[in-house]
């Protein structure tokens, strides 16, 4: 009996990890992302034009890796990736905002994913809640 239960619990276990994954991701500084004109031009747009947008933009980069631009809407905070995960199904990116002063009008992060997989979702986790807000992806400007 008990090594019944010990195997449900390996099957478990195997089971779980399979489902969800952490895919190669890197945060990209300022350096890289200057070698990138179609991202950089964004960024740039994003602090000019566009410093209350509030979303996210994808962007090809080599092979089948992504570079994507979040944008918090604001200067007030710092914004730096808390998780990236990947199912079968989608990519989620987790953020959040630090309690740091930001030195960008409207703080962004950019983030290179080795491949999205099915939808993309980027949620923002808030320090002391358990909820999420949903960025929306959709971008008013080209």
């Amino acid at each position: 009996m008990k090594k019944l239960i010990l195997y449900c619990l390996v099957c478990l276990t195997i089971i779980l990890t399979s489902c969800s994954q952490s895919p190669d991701y890197s945060v990209l500084e300022e350096e890289a992302i200057n070698n990138l004109p179609t991202v950089s031009g964004y960024i740039k747009d994003l602090q000019t034009n566009n410093k209350d947008y509030q979303g996210y933009k994808i962007f090809d980069s080599t092979g089948d890796e992504k570079v994507v631009v979040i944008s918090s809407g604001n200067g007030k905070n710092v914004l730096k990736v808390n998780q990236v995960e990947q199912s079968s199904k989608d990519t989620v990116v987790t953020v959040v905002q630090i309690d740091q002063a930001s030195e960008q009008e409207n703080s962004y992060v950019v983030v290179q994913i080795e491949e999205i997989v099915g939808a993309f979702f980027v949620y923002e986790r808030f320090k002391y809640e358990e909820s999420q807000r949903f960025y929306n992806g959709e971008s008013p400007f080209q």
